[in-house]
């Protein structure tokens, strides 16, 4: 492998409002690992970790048992090249292919007993949304896992790359109401019941009653899945939120 760029400190760190900022804007992508990998990942072993990345190599989500927390892996860890040294993360999002990098090739010693399958996801064909990793503590990923890991990519590429039209369709099968809208919008922005009620100046009982009439519309079986198809079918956007 060619030389790459070596790191000796930990890798840099995100702010918590960054963090914010980007699992707002990656909140698509978020919604489309999360049931995917939460049903696989609790039959991995305490010595692997699964992760995701934005486009740019921050750590959006991580999927991880006790013993691998030594690692001080975190979200809003940056895996890009000249924060983190060379890595397999860097590399899958700089030359946009799937690959496997073993503890030697990690020019981090944050890394040297870490074995990394790394791969891009893709939003379409060729728009690069973030990155998908499975890590494993100084033991070699098995080939089953990598099998593993590209068809939790291939789950998680249909869900984003969905078609315009057919979102269309289930858009227009939605039909919510601006007052619908209007509770999406204070639920995502982490309102109760009570709260909204006030704000919209109803009872809770009609409060309650709205959202059940949201969710049977939505197929969501909670706010948070409520909210998520909300935006995910442009009745609310992440700019509505908190405004």
């Amino acid at each position: 492998m060619q030389k790459g760029m070596r790191i000796t400190n930990a890798p840099k760190t995100i702010s918590e409002d960054c963090l914010k900022l980007e699992l707002d804007k990656n909140i698509l992508l978020l919604h489309a690992c999360e049931e995917p990998i939460n049903k696989m990942f609790r039959f991995m072993t305490d010595k692997c970790l699964f992760l995701v990345t934005d486009a740019s190599g921050i750590i959006l989500k991580i999927w991880t048992k006790k013993k691998i927390k030594q690692l001080g892996i975190i979200k809003g860890m940056s895996f890009a090249e000249e924060d983190c040294g060379t890595n397999a993360i860097a590399m899958a999002l700089k030359l946009k292919v799937q690959l496997y990098m073993m503890p030697e090739y990690n020019y981090s010693d944050f890394f040297k007993k870490v074995y990394c399958f790394a791969a891009p996801i893709f939003a379409n064909e060729k728009d690069l949304c973030g990155c998908f990793a499975v890590m494993a503590v100084e033991l070699p990923i098995k080939m089953q896992l990598m099998a593993i890991a590209e068809l939790l990519l291939y789950r998680i590429s249909k869900e984003i790359a969905q078609p315009a039209t057919a979102m269309e369709e289930q858009k227009e099968c939605v039909n919510l109401k601006d007052n619908h809208k209007q509770i999406l919008k204070l639920l995502a922005s982490g309102l109760s019941d009570k709260l909204i009620a006030a704000e919209i100046k109803r009872s809770i009982n009609t409060v309650r009653y709205h959202k059940r009439v949201i969710f049977e519309k939505l197929n969501a079986v909670n706010s948070m899945e409520a909210v998520m198809k909300s935006i995910k079918y442009k009745l609310i956007s992440i700019e509505d939120i908190n405004n």
